[in-house]
């Protein structure tokens, strides 16, 4: 039977190519995929405080009017985004698996089930490394192709949420462990360096050197008692005038500690995750650690934000809820409410100028409302007025008490005052 030409190249070359490339994973070291990223412990740990801080997020459907906006809980969006996106996921875990497949495999895919009705049954995740995306060259038309109920299915664009990396064509994203896998493959060998040299009794490679010509017996019994002191057995005794010599690299030598950082710092930057995140205090102080959390809010969860919700506007409404003001946005207030302190200092600010009303205030709180239909009504402070009548505000003339008048009393058009003198009949 022949064999196919790449098998040739796989068996003959293969190892001469992963030399030449740097991908010799020959030593014991875990070769980076996909399929084993989380295996990794750097990686892991962007990719889970990644995935955690989008999922927590409460990500909600509303309805915008020309005069309000309302929160939606009616609608089918409403229900799979808050409720139950599938039969086997809360939000949580459904938000979360979309961030690890986007992180892992550069895409994620969610088969959007429709019931009779037309209206969203489940939002159903489909294995990236089975989907492929089809295009005629021709019409520009695209397809998703994968495997659903053991089948090969072609799906239409609208029946597929995509989301995706970083693209080149802006149809499929590239996995950032593409960027990362000499890294990864770095760290795993520096582990199992660092594994192997501990068992080893902590100790580099190292030789016996004499000035004399030693016998198979002499060579022999100064290798058993080299092997019981490495072994942390009874201390051994050699003679004969032997020197060590050590011929390994130590991990001082190795710089092994400052290497794993660095790897972890790359691997880190891949993710746009500040390294406090992951656990590394090395240079954190608490002011810089406070506008990192405000960077990564900015920088990083923004854009996840964003681009989750741009899409689930796109496929999960349809055109006539568009039409109608509906749609879906992240609560980013729990990633920049800060200490109860800060977040008590901006609601008074909302309340005090009128942006929040006071019952408003309360739900952020989770308190519930007040009956008064007052707490409903935006407040306003009057310690700020119009340039233009600034002057009036400052000589009191702005707002002038129109109480009832009283007897000597008359009102000249500007206000109340009170007219001492005396009239012509006194």
């Amino acid at each position: 039977m022949l064999s196919k030409p790449h098998e040739d190249l796989e068996r003959n070359w293969a190892t001469a190519f992963r030399h030449l490339i740097g991908e010799d994973y020959s030593r014991g070291a875990i070769k980076p995929t996909t399929s084993n990223a989380t295996r990794f412990a750097t990686v892991y740990a962007c990719i889970n405080v990644l995935s955690d801080d989008i999922a927590k997020l409460p990500w909600k459907s509303y309805k915008q009017t020309k005069t309000s906006i309302e929160k939606d809980n009616e609608s089918d969006v409403a229900r799979v985004l808050n409720m139950r996106p599938n039969r086997f996921m809360n939000p949580f875990v459904y938000k979360k698996l979309i961030v690890t497949d986007v992180c892992t495999y550069g895409n994620h895919y969610s088969y959007i089930l429709f019931d009779k009705n037309g209206e969203i049954d489940e939002l159903i995740p489909l294995d990236p490394s089975n989907v492929q995306i089809i295009v005629d060259r021709n019409t520009r038309k695209y397809a998703y192709r994968a495997n659903y109920r053991q089948q090969q299915v072609d799906f239409l664009p609208h029946e597929i949420y995509h989301v995706k990396a970083l693209s080149k064509d802006g149809i499929v994203g590239l996995s950032p462990l593409q960027s990362v896998r000499q890294q990864m493959a770095t760290m795993d060998i520096a582990t199992n360096y660092n594994k192997n040299m501990v068992e080893a009794g902590g100790a580099p490679q190292g030789i016996l050197e004499v000035e004399s010509v030693l016998n198979s017996e002499a060579k022999k019994k100064i290798r058993d008692e080299w092997g019981r002191t490495n072994s942390n057995e009874k201390i051994a005794v050699v003679d004969l005038g032997l020197k060590y010599k050590q011929i390994g690299i130590s991990q001082q030598d190795m710089q092994f500690l400052e290497m794993m950082k660095f790897s972890q710092q790359q691997i880190a930057a891949i993710f746009k995750v500040p390294l406090h995140k992951i656990n590394d205090l090395t240079n954190a102080t608490y002011t810089n650690i406070e506008h990192q959390s405000l960077d990564y809010v900015k920088n990083t969860l923004q854009p996840w934000v964003t681009q989750l919700e741009e899409e689930a506007n796109y496929k999960l409404y349809t055109e006539k809820q568009r039409k109608k003001g509906y749609y879906c946005k992240f609560n980013m207030d729990s990633e920049l409410r800060g200490d109860s302190e800060s977040r008590a200092k901006v609601q008074q600010i909302n309340l005090s100028y009128g942006m929040k009303s006071l019952n408003e205030i309360r739900a952020q709180n989770e308190d519930s409302p007040y009956t008064s239909p007052l707490a409903d009504e935006p407040l306003m402070t009057l310690n700020l007025v119009p340039l233009s009548i600034a002057v009036d505000a400052a000589t009191n003339r702005y707002g002038a008490s129109q109480r009832p008048l009283k007897g000597g009393e008359e009102n000249d058009g500007e206000g109340t005052k009170n007219d001492d003198k005396p009239d012509g009949d006194s």
